[in-house]
């Protein structure tokens, strides 16, 4: 099937059109019944294979009675038209298309297998949302980069590791990131009023606790203590995350997109009243 398609396109080729073609894997745990396929002769394309696979685990999921939510995820965010580059896309309210990556279409998944509804684009998350339009802002940005005079886009093309988020772990090897990428320039927010009469790791927790005190629900205080764990894992500073507001990086973890704002944007009143 994926070894015909191109045949198919080869006039396109003849006209001078250029061929871009996406892969979405999609890795499912399979029941035990599917395994059946594995004992199959292991001859032919690794694509017919893969179909095998898919289909036995289809089969197995309707003879239990279990909805294909993936599926059914997947083909609501197809994209019909030419206006994306990519195979799947979010439609705004303007009509605008915004291509997803397996990571979102993931997050969608999951939301729908907890039998939430997820039939159109309008029952997208908030948090979802967020992840969205992070995504896009973080591709104009390399757009934006690329047309730029001497920009790399006028040398050899060079494979490079793509961070999650602006804050990573050195120990991999990468450069630390600059403070020039939140969500809120440095210089429009000024520390000279932030003072934390703390040592900066336990302000972390001291700051952590507060906020959970200030909620009653336990689902509040789990995410504002997983905020707070991923802080110290990443051994930020409250001032420096209180400058940058780099509200993605926390909703990208899996951090509620209201948990983090609330987590970003507090410090200053937890501070003063100290």
């Amino acid at each position: 099937m994926a070894e015909e398609q191109p045949c198919r396109w080869s006039h396109l080729f003849r006209t001078g059109k250029k061929l871009r073609i996406d892969n979405s894997f999609i890795c499912k745990e399979e029941p035990h019944g599917s395994r059946l396929v594995q004992q199959q002769d292991s001859h032919g394309s690794a694509t017919a294979r893969q179909l095998a696979q898919r289909d036995q685990l289809l089969e197995t999921q309707e003879a239990a009675g279990q909805p294909r939510v993936w599926k059914d995820v997947y083909d609501v965010m197809r994209c019909n038209g030419n206006l994306c580059q990519g195979s799947y896309c979010y439609v705004d309210e303007q009509r605008k298309h915004i291509g997803l990556n397996t990571s979102i279409l993931t997050k969608m998944v999951e939301y729908a297998e907890q039998g939430n509804k997820l039939r159109t684009h309008r029952d997208v998350l908030p948090y979802i949302l967020d992840m969205i339009y992070e995504k896009e802002r973080i591709d104009c940005e390399r757009r934006a980069k690329r047309k730029a005079p001497g920009s790399e886009s006028d040398r050899p093309i060079k494979i490079v590791n793509v961070l999650p988020s602006p804050y990573h772990s050195t120990a991999e090897g990468c450069t630390p990131p600059t403070s020039n990428f939140g969500t809120a320039s440095p210089s429009v927010v000024d520390l000279t009023d932030l003072v934390i009469p703390k040592p900066i790791d336990r302000a972390v927790d001291d700051y952590t606790e507060w906020l959970c005190d200030q909620v009653e629900d336990d689902h509040w205080k789990a995410g504002f203590r997983s905020a707070g764990s991923i802080m110290k894992a990443d051994c930020l500073d409250l001032r420096h995350v209180y400058q940058d507001r780099y509200i993605g990086y926390y909703v990208n973890q899996g951090v509620k997109a209201g948990i983090t704002r609330s987590f970003v944007q507090d410090i200053k009143m937890w501070a003063d009243s100290l």
